[in-house]
């Protein structure tokens, strides 16, 4: 695609409503993808965790590894869901805190959603778990501006392309200028006179069609064909 523009000053209010055109269009996909991609990303796999703790016993420094529990069955024991690597330090009785995790590594049908507590891998209780949220891979509003930015990016090159330098496109739309230029236009005395004759013709019908349906009721009515 050869930059510049094929035939510039020709044809200009219709290439620039054109571009117009594509512009709203693409700006409409945007916005739908901009919706879309969200809901993507909150189903991808988590890749990682924040939980909010609380009594925390001990402290566990960065890039500790830590086993992750569930509730309590009815025995009051705890199932072990897995392992993680805690990213965020965990002091202890700073009360409430939130730590990240990740790198983690389950029992076959659990969740790390799941996790209730946690606890050092020599079997040190460290802290309960009060709150689990998970962590896409990629931040919704990153992947959001991502998608939308392409989006308008191909929407821009698409209106240039069409409207300024693809020659058989270019020529339509001039001859579409030229065509409208030639447009016998009503005055507006003319589109106000006719206006006024559709809504009265309009109104006229209703009317007849109005009594005409009165009409057939009351015949009906006294014939006893019809019973209201």
């Amino acid at each position: 695609m050869a930059l510049g523009i094929y035939k510039p000053g020709q044809g200009y209010w219709v290439r620039v409503m054109t571009a117009t055109l594509i512009a709203l269009a693409t700006t409409a996909v945007a916005a739908w993808a901009w919706s879309q991609t969200a809901t993507v990303v909150s189903q991808l796999p988590k890749t990682s965790f924040t939980l909010g703790i609380r009594n925390a016993t001990t402290e566990v420094p960065g890039g500790t590894t830590v086993t992750l529990l569930g509730t309590a069955g009815p025995e009051g024991k705890q199932q072990e869901l897995g392992t993680a690597i805690v990213r965020t330090p965990i002091t202890k009785a700073a009360g409430d805190q939130r730590v990240l995790i990740d790198s983690t590594e389950m029992n076959k049908g659990f969740d790390a959603g799941a996790t209730a507590s946690l606890r050092a891998v020599n079997g040190e209780k460290i802290a309960e778990v009060s709150e689990r949220r998970g962590n896409p891979p990629v931040e919704p509003l990153v992947a959001q501006s991502i998608v939308a930015t392409i989006l308008i990016v191909i929407g821009a090159i698409l209106a240039y392309y069409f409207t300024a330098t693809r020659p058989k496109t270019v020529d339509f739309l001039i001859a579409t200028d030229y065509e409208m230029k030639r447009v016998n236009w009503s005055t507006r005395r003319e589109i106000v006179g006719s206006t006024v004759i559709v809504i009265i013709a309009s109104i006229a019908l209703a009317t007849t069609l109005f009594v005409f349906d009165l009409t057939l009721q009351w015949f009906f009515k006294t014939i006893d064909v019809l019973q209201i």
